[in-house]
């Protein structure tokens, strides 16, 4: 069990496959259950047809039984990618560079 804010699903909370209404309408999807060491539960919900990230509804109980929701209200269609650049590998060290010249370049105002 892990207690980190994000959580990779690994298959060992799934509950069951099926459908999941939210008000941007029902979807198929599998539902997650995680009980954290702190007694935190987290429900979700995750379906394929939700892209990038996957995430249709979200239910926390903190071990004090406070209650957040969060779920999907509205997915769009019709996307179409404007990446024209060639992808290049990640470079901790480059942006690190990047972020420091930035700064230096628009110090803080005082």
């Amino acid at each position: 069990m892990q207690n980190g804010p994000f959580m990779k699903p690994d298959g060992t909370g799934w509950q069951a496959d099926g459908t999941v209404s939210t008000p941007a309408g029902t979807f198929q999807a599998s539902h997650f259950l995680q009980r954290r060491t702190d007694g935190t539960t987290v429900d979700f919900w995750l379906s394929r047809d939700v892209l990038p990230v996957g995430l249709v509804k979200l239910r926390v109980v903190s071990p004090n039984q406070l209650e957040s929701k969060a779920e999907l209200v509205h997915a769009g269609v019709g996307a179409v990618p404007k990446v024209t650049a060639t992808p290049v590998p990640f470079d901790r060290e480059v942006m690190r560079r990047q972020l420091f010249a930035a700064v230096a370049d628009h110090p803080p105002r005082r």
